[in-house]
């Protein structure tokens, strides 16, 4: 059983700068609830392909995970993919221009696998809300960086 969404905000911050940060996802932990790090462990640029590993902690305990950028279109379209012990997920962002600022727009799934499908609907709850904290988090955070007239 696959969960998924979708959510959106406005920051008065241009699609490019915006873009920027959250395809960087080293920065990632500074707005992501329970994203411990992120780690790149693959060479070059950043571009579909890309690398990282990732700690997150879940339920009192650390978990890893791997992701691999699947969409680097600049300013528009940034995607990733990863797998974590039972867990299968993908997240891809949209920056659509939108004055004054940037629209943007977060489409997730995760899948478990194994017996770890009869933890679906606690894991949904879970998820919905992280990805909704993250997204607020991430408005704050963005719109923190306008005020203060630097990113």
């Amino acid at each position: 059983m696959a969960h998924e969404g979708r959510v959106s905000f406005h920051v008065r911050r241009p699609v490019a700068e915006v873009f920027a940060y959250v395809s960087n996802l080293e920065l990632a932990p500074e707005w992501v609830p329970d994203l411990v790090s992120v780690r790149k462990t693959s060479t070059g640029p950043l571009g579909v392909g890309t690398r990282y590993d990732e700690v997150v902690h879940m339920g009192g305990r650390m978990a890893e995970a791997q992701l691999e950028v699947t969409e680097y279109s600049p300013p528009r379209v940034f995607a990733h993919r990863g797998q974590g012990g039972p867990a299968h997920f993908s997240a891809r962002f949209l920056f659509t221009p939108e004055e004054p600022g940037t629209l943007v727009t977060h489409e997730w799934e995760v899948r478990l696998s194994g017996m770890f499908r009869l933890m679906s609907p606690l894991a949904s709850n879970w998820v919905r809300k992280n990805v909704e904290a993250g997204m607020e988090n991430l408005r704050r955070r963005l719109e923190r960086s306008a005020s203060a007239g630097g990113s």
